[in-house]
């Protein structure tokens, strides 16, 4: 390329309109005998590029572009070509004044006389920043995807491997609107599934329902129809006849519409469940034997009630009549350890028959307005008796706020703090027992209950047992302190279905404390009438029905005393032809007699009454059946309330009072018992 002299106006002129006009950044360069290249002419288009202004780059290297992350090779590029005098073209980083960097498309050309002397350098530079980061992003790009097909493929593998590894089978089931089904797709696991041969399966569609035990076709062909209808889940259970025998097959799909040819299809799995229905089959059969011996178990504990209870009734009762009889020092000492002896094997009998019904789950908790301090305060008068006999203190605190009105189950509260306080009692010798009732913060209204003492206290080892049923402390407590064991193991039972947890902190030979709270929200009490003066009982007339003679002699002694006129009946049928002949102010009837049961006995009284207009006569069971579900019984066939055995006169009393009072008509009593 020839030059022409540098002092030549024209040139400067053509040199700067191309400058001007140019949209790429030219730099001129001298090349100089020694040293760097010096720039000696630059442009509009590199300042705007790099923010420099010609008069800061005259005379200086173009180097002052180049930055810490400039490629050195790509710098050695140039130099080389610039020492050859040959022209070069190569994509450098370089930077702006301001330290930005960008990627410029350089091209150098020199510019020599006809000698081929080298007297400037001309060089180009066009900004490729937009260009370069459009390819780096294309190129990550095409990295990420062939990242994705390479994992798409081995995940294809994996799944394929997984479906046809599976120890069922996933299909695609259609059916078109014409009603024929058809089998798209199915894996490799239905040919084991169906016990088909592999080159078998393609036919399968033809043969779907032909291995269907004949019990299951309807019941799986209706399953399809109606997950079609609804367009529902399809799910269901079937037999097939397989070469090794029968299997039970169970399947599950959603269905889809193909809007464009109207055909359903449902993608889904089919598994073999043989041995999941003969695990199911064998609980159910479990279930069934579990509950016979439940059933079994509550009709021998309901026995055992009965049992226990008729005779005890004649000890409790015949002691209750003695009280009334002119005693000597020594037969009042004898009658009161008989009457103890007969108290505590009433409490076994009923702590037994209160964690059966915990444990079969029979327990009903109730729940009603209660004044929570008026019980604590009557659980603590009771207990106040038992401690000044063993000469301990008994505090009770309460912090119940403004109002002493709860909602719950008061029986079963007051069960549990009998329970506990008794347990505390026992066990200590010296010292003091508490209780202390104070609510909580929270919205629920809980109630926290807390019963300490300074007895013997128990040992770690044993305190992860202590809630087990039939389980004291140790051996040698066992042997000083009588008890069944199950009165802890009734009072976590209890607890827990009123909504709270019992816990228990013990130190050997420093005292127990037992802690429960329970959600007693706040209530209204109803208004309370003023206690009237006890009105004197009215001699009435009673008819006693009851097949044991020594119940019959308990009755008579106990009721005679209050004037009542009392007449027996060995059974129901003695009991009907009495009712039949003379009118009696009440009935007290026994459940289970010969002849005639009380049941059908208040039946047929009843059925008499009616035909002669009669008003009816209130009628009692009396009966050694104490569990829940015989109570319910026995009200629900028309007794107006229920008394269970061991007899209590004074409840006894009390309920003839209520009953044979014609002011207002009564409902139906629950049982007085234990």
């Amino acid at each position: 390329m020839t030059m022409v002299s540098p002092n030549n106006p024209s040139l400067e002129s053509a040199i700067a309109s191309i400058g001007r006009y140019t949209k790429d950044a030219i730099v001129i360069t001298d090349p100089g005998d020694e040293g760097p290249h010096k720039i000696v002419w630059c442009n509009e288009a590199f300042t705007d590029l790099t923010g420099y202004a010609l008069e800061e780059v005259l005379g200086k290297s173009p180097a002052v572009l180049r930055g810490p992350e400039t490629a050195p090779e790509h710098s050695k590029v140039i130099a080389e070509a610039l020492r050859n005098w040959q022209g070069v073209r190569q994509e450098i980083l370089n930077y702006r004044k301001d330290g930005d960097p960008f990627w410029t498309e350089l091209s150098i050309s020199p510019v020599t006389d006809e000698k081929g002397y080298c007297h400037y350098w001309v060089a180009t530079q066009r900004d490729i920043s937009s260009r370069k980061k459009l390819l780096d992003e294309l190129r990550a790009t095409e990295e990420r995807l062939e990242r994705v097909a390479s994992e798409a493929k081995q995940h294809r593998a994996r799944l394929t491997s997984l479906v046809d590894n599976a120890p069922g089978s996933l299909y695609e089931f259609a059916m078109d609107t014409e009603g024929q089904f058809s089998f798209p797709y199915l894996s490799e696991g239905f040919a084991e599934l169906y016990g088909l041969p592999k080159e078998r399966v393609a036919d399968f569609s033809s043969m779907v329902f032909e291995v269907v035990h004949p019990d299951d076709i309807d019941v799986l062909h209706q399953s399809i129809l109606v997950s079609a209808e609804k367009m529902s889940r399809w799910t269901c259970r079937w037999r097939i006849a397989h070469p090794l025998g029968e299997r039970w097959l169970e399947g599950g799909s959603i269905p889809h519409l193909e809007e464009a040819t109207g055909t359903i299809v449902w993608s889904g799995y089919i598994s073999d469940v043989t041995s999941q229905v003969s695990w199911e089959q064998e609980l159910e059969k479990a279930k069934v034997q579990a509950e016979a011996a439940n059933d079994a178990k509550s009709q021998f504990l309901a026995n055992m009630s009965h049992e226990i209870r008729t005779p005890l009734n004649g000890v409790l009762g015949m002691a209750q009549a003695l009280r009334g009889t002119a005693l000597d020092d020594m037969q009042q000492d004898y009658l009161d350890s008989i009457a103890r002896a007969g108290e505590g094997l009433l409490y076994v009998l009923n702590d037994i028959l209160d964690f059966s019904k915990i444990e079969s789950q029979r327990v009903e908790v109730s729940a009603r307005p209660f004044n929570l301090s008026r019980l604590c305060e009557g659980v603590h008068r009771i207990h106040t008796v038992h401690t000044q006999e063993k000469g301990l203190d008994f505090s009770l605190s309460m912090n119940l706020g403004e109002q002493a009105g709860r909602f719950g189950d008061p029986d079963r509260l007051t069960q549990i703090l009998h329970n506990l306080l008794g347990n505390a009692i026992k066990f200590t010798s010296h010292g003091h027992v508490a209780l202390d009732v104070h609510t909580t913060s929270d919205q629920g209204g809980r109630v926290v209950f807390t019963v300490s003492d300074t007895g013997c206290g128990i040992s770690k080892d044993h305190l992860p047992h202590l809630f087990d049923r039939f389980n004291q402390a140790d051996a040698g407590l066992r042997r000083e302190h009588s008890g069944t064991g199950l009165g802890l193991a009734i009072s976590k039972g209890l607890v827990e279905l009123m909504g709270g947890e019992l816990t228990v902190e013990s130190t050997v030979g420093q005292g127990t404390t037992f802690r429960f709270s329970l959600p007693l929200p706040s209530a209204e009490l109803p208004e309370i009438a003023p206690v009237s003066a006890p009105k004197q009982q009215a001699a009435v007339s009673i008819l006693c029905a009851d097949d044991t003679e020594i119940n019959q002699k308990v009755l008579t002694a106990l009721l005679r005393p209050f004037g009542h006129n009392v007449v027996v009946a060995s059974n129901g049928q003695e009991a009907v032809n009495l009712c039949s002949s003379h009118t009696f102010d009440i009935v007290l009837m026994d459940i289970q007699m010969p002849v005639m049961d009380g049941i059908e006995a208040l039946r047929r009284i009843r059925s008499m009454e009616s035909a002669r207009t009669q008003k009816p006569v209130p009628m009692v069971a009396v009966s050694g059946n104490a569990m829940d579900h015989q109570v319910k019984e026995y009200l629900g066939v028309g007794f107006d309330a229920v008394m269970s055995k061991p007899i209590n006169i004074d409840q006894l009393s009390a309920l003839i009072a209520k009953l044979c009072d014609t002011s207002e008509q009564e409902q139906p009593q629950e049982a007085v018992s234990h």
